[in-house]
């Protein structure tokens, strides 16, 4: 298992393991580091937590480069004592048997 990049257009925010998948929907799941820069962006991610964050620029960086997906959410739940979680929907490239071949 290796480390995902997350940012937020060009500002890094997080990594992420990816620890869990979907094979049938091509999705990716795992645990979200924040970086210092996630910071000044919390509470957006907070007040947007449930809802679609396409304005958010989100995309995920993996060894093989830029991960393509439909779509990348952060669902953040520390106001409530909770951790912050990460998924990517529908990864097409790399392809995702390639990226995680035992999910």
């Amino acid at each position: 298992m290796s480390w995902y990049r997350v940012f937020s257009g060009d500002l890094l925010i997080g990594w992420s393991m990816l620890e869990a998948g979907d094979r049938p929907r091509a999705t990716a799941f795992g645990n979200f580091v924040a970086s210092h820069h996630y910071d000044r962006l919390q509470r957006d991610f907070i007040a947007c937590r449930e809802d679609d964050q396409v304005l958010m620029g989100l995309n995920v960086v993996g060894v093989d480069g830029k991960l393509k997906a439909v779509s990348v959410h952060i669902a953040d739940y520390s106001d409530f004592g909770e951790g912050i979680s990460i998924a990517v929907y529908g990864i097409s490239e790399p392809p995702f048997d390639r990226l995680f071949p035992c999910s």
